[in-house]
């Protein structure tokens, strides 16, 4: 059986270092998004498109906004990500709770577990 006594730990971790790398790769291809739409305006690059209509400031911004909502999206599925992994790791402590070996100490029973740190919050 595998261990996951460590999920919740690598879990909190993996969340607090991908979030705001994601937020940052997000904003970084916001300003690369900007800053080559900006060029391609300054220097009248002609729109290829099936419409025929030049390149202006109408087709520039909503690919800003574009940027911005895919930024969130992948944060969001690194969220889940996340929420899915302290899922895992709550289920095998129930598991290891329920195989545990029940003694019976004066008419109560007890489940022989040793605390760890990992078990500990």
């Amino acid at each position: 059986m595998m261990n996951c006594s460590g999920f919740p730990n690598e879990a909190n971790r993996y969340s607090n270092v991908i979030m705001p790398i994601l937020n940052n790769i997000g904003n970084i291809l916001y300003v690369l998004v900007a800053i080559v739409g900006g060029a391609l305006l300054a220097f009248h690059v002609p729109n290829i498109s099936i419409s025929g209509l030049g390149l202006s400031i109408a087709i520039v911004i909503p690919f800003l906004n574009m940027t911005k909502q895919f930024a969130g999206v992948v944060g969001q599925i690194s969220s889940e990500v996340n929420a899915v992994v302290m899922g895992v790791a709550g289920a095998n402590r129930v598991y290891q709770m329920i195989d545990e070996e029940v003694k019976r100490t004066k008419e109560r029973f007890a489940c022989r577990t040793v605390p760890t740190r990992e078990t500990v919050w």
